[in-house]
């Protein structure tokens, strides 16, 4: 793990933001290159205003207002594909920054799902070994939607949970979610099962998190930094800040690619994550069948 300064934009995007009071958690496709840009203008305005003796001295003050760091973290999330990955889980925060604030952004979970589909990462980084693909798939990377799932489903029991026996049946959502916000992500993956699913012992093994929701992202973020004691005249533009990385539809009506089988087998395995996102107050309607 390697710690840098955060300044230009980078292609790769950043692994964790940390700054002085607070730790965000970059949760894939909900929003979080918009947060980081966000970040990056507040902070590089902040840098802006000071000489070289104060960037200097700002520089090896981990709690100074006038930086941001990023963190460059092991992919633990799947065993194939890239070794990197852009997206660091709360297990890897260093202890110093353990005891800072938590904030994430959470996406409807259908609508994410979509995302995930017409962004084709999988396509650029597959994480299902070729001869399994050529094998179970030999359409990839043509897979409709239904298709897609059940190559979901492959990715899951070969790269994110190898060497795991499930107890439990759970899709790769809450997989990801695990891993990403509990404190001992590999514990509970090997030991969850139906029982622990439809208790509330995740508040014990999740940290204290701020969730804030793709939808209303703009004005939530806002609202977090002034809760943070940002001043508004240096957070108001985020406002009308337009999203970024946002990915197109490759599909007109996107709800029609759902079936009715389709959306109670979606349910039924991230049935955990909808309980939790509930919990968190995010109640998300199922989409619309036509």
């Amino acid at each position: 793990m390697t710690v840098k300064e955060f300044g230009k934009p980078n292609n790769r995007g950043l692994d964790m933001v940390i700054t002085g009071e607070f730790v965000v958690i970059n949760y894939p496709k909900t929003g979080s290159n918009f947060v980081r840009d966000a970040l990056r203008k507040i902070y590089q305005n902040r840098q802006k205003s000071l000489g070289l003796y104060g960037k200097l001295n700002a520089k090896w003050n981990s709690r100074d207002g006038n930086f941001i760091r990023e963190l460059e973290l092991p992919n633990i999330y799947v065993k194939h594909g890239i070794k990197k990955s852009p997206h660091g889980a709360y297990s890897q925060i260093p202890e110093r920054y353990r005891g800072r604030r938590l904030v994430s952004v959470v996406r409807n979970p259908y609508d994410r799902l979509l995302s995930i589909y017409d962004f084709r990462h999988w396509v650029r980084y597959p994480a299902v070994p070729r001869e399994v693909r050529e094998l179970e798939f030999p359409s990839f990377p043509d897979l409709n939607f239904e298709i897609f799932q059940k190559y979901l489903d492959t990715e899951l029991r070969l790269s994110w949970l190898p060497g795991i026996d499930m107890r439990s049946e759970i899709g790769i959502q809450t997989v990801q979610f695990i891993k990403l916000f509990f404190k001992e992500p590999i514990k509970i993956l090997c030991s969850i099962d139906e029982k622990y699913i439809q208790s509330d012992k995740f508040l014990e093994d999740m940290p204290k998190i701020t969730f804030l929701s793709t939808e209303n992202l703009n004005s939530e973020l806002y609202g977090f930094l002034l809760n943070q004691g940002f001043p508004s005249e240096e957070v108001g533009f985020i406002i009308n800040l337009e999203r970024v990385n946002v990915t197109e539809n490759s599909t007109p009506k996107r709800n029609n690619l759902w079936t009715k089988n389709m959306l109670q087998d979606y349910e039924y395995k991230e049935r955990f994550l909808l309980k939790i996102l509930k919990y968190y107050g995010f109640n998300y309607e199922k989409p619309l069948l036509e």
